[in-house]
């Protein structure tokens, strides 16, 4: 392959990269109660982080997820995938939680009486080989780089807010 050709190839592999990460990077949101979707002041948001690293090799993908809600699955299709975001209604809930960082993986329930109109992590602690879990209060709006940090540090949907009846 000549020079000139191999430029114009990664060139082109360039433009096509970039185009991708432009597009926005999909949050994946269950509701995991039965009837017609509500608003975010009815329901309580539980949302799980999923932080990539492109600059590092070894960890480039550190992802916590939601798996069950009071022991009902909010996977989605595959059995592999979880959700980010889940939406409850006020009261007392298990959240079954899935963490992973490069080999390193952990699971554990966190329980907690949800407020409707409130935003909570489920936050994984990792120190060394052990993972722990832990909900935390985050305020009353979620926006996507709270769930997404990396992909959505800039841009128009930065500060976005996250809407529990849109699709």
């Amino acid at each position: 392959m000549t020079t000139l050709k191999l430029a114009a190839a990664i060139a082109a592999a360039l433009v096509s990269c970039q185009a991708a990460l432009a597009q926005p990077v999909p949050i994946d949101k269950r509701h995991a109660y039965e009837g017609p979707r509500r608003t975010a002041a009815q329901v309580a948001t539980v949302y799980a982080k999923l932080v990539t690293n492109l600059a590092s090799l070894t960890n480039p993908l550190t992802v916590t997820m939601i798996q069950r809600v009071d022991g009902k699955s909010v996977r989605g299709m595959f059995e592999s995938m979880c959700c980010s975001v889940v939406y409850v209604l006020p009261g007392r809930h298990e959240i079954f939680v899935h963490h992973s960082t490069g080999r390193r993986y952990g699971t554990g329930t966190v329980t907690g009486n949800f407020a409707a109109g409130r935003v909570y992590e489920a936050e994984a602690i990792v120190q060394g080989d052990k993972v722990g879990f832990r909900l935390r209060e985050a305020g009353s709006v979620l926006t996507y780089k709270d769930v997404m940090p990396s992909p959505y540090a800039s841009g128009s949907r930065v500060n976005s807010r996250i809407d529990p009846a849109a699709q």
